[in-house]
Protein backbone atom coordinates (compact mmCIF):
# COMPACT_ATOMS: atom_id res chain seq x y z
CA UNK A 1 0.00 0.00 0.00
CA UNK A 2 1.40 3.39 -1.01
CA UNK A 3 1.71 6.31 1.35
CA UNK A 4 -1.16 8.75 1.27
CA UNK A 5 0.16 11.42 3.64
CA UNK A 6 3.53 12.43 5.04
CA UNK A 7 3.89 15.22 7.54
CA UNK A 8 6.90 17.51 7.44
CA UNK A 9 8.13 16.31 10.84
CA UNK A 10 8.95 12.90 9.36
CA UNK A 11 11.12 14.36 6.56
CA UNK A 12 14.77 14.81 7.45
CA UNK A 13 17.15 17.32 5.83
CA UNK A 14 18.52 16.01 2.54
CA UNK A 15 16.12 13.06 2.34
CA UNK A 16 14.24 14.33 -0.74
CA UNK A 17 16.17 14.63 -4.00
CA UNK A 18 15.16 16.45 -7.17
CA UNK A 19 14.38 13.10 -8.81
CA UNK A 20 11.76 12.45 -6.08
CA UNK A 21 9.68 15.45 -7.17
CA UNK A 22 7.21 15.50 -10.05
CA UNK A 23 7.72 18.13 -12.75
CA UNK A 24 6.22 21.45 -11.61
CA UNK A 25 5.47 20.04 -8.13
CA UNK A 26 7.15 22.95 -6.36
CA UNK A 27 5.66 26.33 -7.24
CA UNK A 28 6.38 29.82 -5.95
CA UNK A 29 3.09 29.66 -4.02
CA UNK A 30 4.50 26.69 -2.04
CA UNK A 31 7.76 28.43 -1.09
CA UNK A 32 7.66 30.59 2.02
CA UNK A 33 8.84 34.20 2.11
CA UNK A 34 12.61 34.54 2.68
CA UNK A 35 13.15 30.76 2.41
CA UNK A 36 15.52 30.97 -0.56
CA UNK A 37 18.68 33.02 0.05
CA UNK A 38 21.23 34.19 -2.53
CA UNK A 39 23.65 31.42 -1.52
CA UNK A 40 21.00 28.83 -2.49
CA UNK A 41 21.05 29.95 -6.14
CA UNK A 42 23.50 28.75 -8.77
CA UNK A 43 25.31 31.39 -10.82
CA UNK A 44 23.15 32.62 -13.71
CA UNK A 45 20.16 30.53 -12.55
CA UNK A 46 17.79 33.51 -12.82
CA UNK A 47 17.52 35.33 -16.14
CA UNK A 48 15.90 38.66 -16.95
CA UNK A 49 13.03 36.75 -18.62
CA UNK A 50 12.10 35.37 -15.19
CA UNK A 51 11.94 38.76 -13.44
CA UNK A 52 8.56 40.47 -13.44
CA UNK A 53 8.47 44.07 -14.68
CA UNK A 54 8.75 46.40 -11.70
CA UNK A 55 10.03 43.66 -9.37
CA UNK A 56 13.45 45.27 -8.93
CA UNK A 57 13.35 48.60 -7.14
CA UNK A 58 16.12 50.92 -5.94
CA UNK A 59 15.47 49.71 -2.36
CA UNK A 60 16.35 46.14 -3.38
CA UNK A 61 19.71 47.07 -4.94
CA UNK A 62 23.07 47.26 -3.22
CA UNK A 63 24.38 50.76 -2.54
CA UNK A 64 26.27 52.21 -5.48
CA UNK A 65 23.92 50.71 -8.09
CA UNK A 66 21.67 53.19 -9.80
CA UNK A 67 18.41 52.83 -11.69
CA UNK A 68 18.80 56.41 -12.86
CA UNK A 69 19.54 55.72 -16.49
CA UNK A 70 21.44 53.70 -19.03
CA UNK A 71 23.21 53.92 -22.34
CA UNK A 72 22.16 52.16 -25.50
CA UNK A 73 25.24 50.61 -27.08
CA UNK A 74 25.78 50.85 -30.83
CA UNK A 75 24.39 47.32 -31.24
CA UNK A 76 21.16 48.13 -29.38
CA UNK A 77 22.13 46.49 -26.06
CA UNK A 78 21.93 48.46 -22.82
CA UNK A 79 24.78 49.18 -20.45
CA UNK A 80 24.93 50.62 -16.94
CA UNK A 81 24.98 54.27 -16.03
CA UNK A 82 28.52 55.67 -15.83
CA UNK A 83 28.32 57.53 -12.51
CA UNK A 84 32.06 58.00 -11.92
CA UNK A 85 32.81 61.75 -11.92
CA UNK A 86 36.16 61.13 -13.62
CA UNK A 87 34.29 60.00 -16.73
CA UNK A 88 34.01 63.49 -18.11
CA UNK A 89 33.23 62.66 -21.74
CA UNK A 90 30.56 60.38 -23.18
CA UNK A 91 31.97 58.84 -26.35
CA UNK A 92 29.72 57.16 -28.90
CA UNK A 93 30.29 55.37 -32.19
CA UNK A 94 29.04 57.01 -35.36
CA UNK A 95 27.29 53.96 -36.90
CA UNK A 96 24.63 51.65 -35.46
CA UNK A 97 25.22 47.90 -35.69
CA UNK A 98 21.78 46.71 -34.57
CA UNK A 99 18.14 47.74 -34.27
CA UNK A 100 17.46 50.33 -31.57
CA UNK A 101 14.05 51.13 -30.10
CA UNK A 102 13.35 54.05 -27.77
CA UNK A 103 10.18 53.63 -25.70
CA UNK A 104 7.60 56.39 -25.30
CA UNK A 105 9.06 57.15 -21.87
CA UNK A 106 12.68 57.34 -23.13
CA UNK A 107 14.80 60.40 -23.80
CA UNK A 108 18.14 59.69 -25.51
CA UNK A 109 21.00 61.68 -26.94
CA UNK A 110 24.02 61.03 -29.14
CA UNK A 111 26.73 63.15 -30.67
CA UNK A 112 26.49 63.13 -34.45
CA UNK A 113 26.61 62.75 -37.25
CA UNK A 114 25.10 59.27 -36.87
CA UNK A 115 24.89 56.65 -39.63
CA UNK A 116 22.21 53.96 -39.36
CA UNK A 117 23.93 50.71 -40.33
CA UNK A 118 22.79 48.86 -43.45
CA UNK A 119 19.60 46.89 -42.76
CA UNK A 120 19.07 48.35 -39.27
CA UNK A 121 16.54 50.82 -37.89
CA UNK A 122 16.17 53.31 -35.08
CA UNK A 123 12.57 53.36 -33.85
CA UNK A 124 11.37 56.23 -31.67
CA UNK A 125 8.01 55.43 -30.10
CA UNK A 126 5.43 58.22 -29.94
CA UNK A 127 6.36 60.35 -26.94
CA UNK A 128 10.01 59.25 -27.00
CA UNK A 129 12.77 61.65 -27.93
CA UNK A 130 16.18 61.38 -29.57
CA UNK A 131 18.45 64.42 -29.66
CA UNK A 132 21.51 64.26 -31.91
CA UNK A 133 23.88 67.09 -31.09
Amino acid sequence: MGLSRINSQSITDGSIATTDLADSAVTSAKIGVDVIAAEDLANNSITTAEITDGAITQAKLASGISLGGYFLNKDGTASANASDKDKMFRVNANTTTGNITLAASDNASATGPITIGNGFTITISSGGRLAII
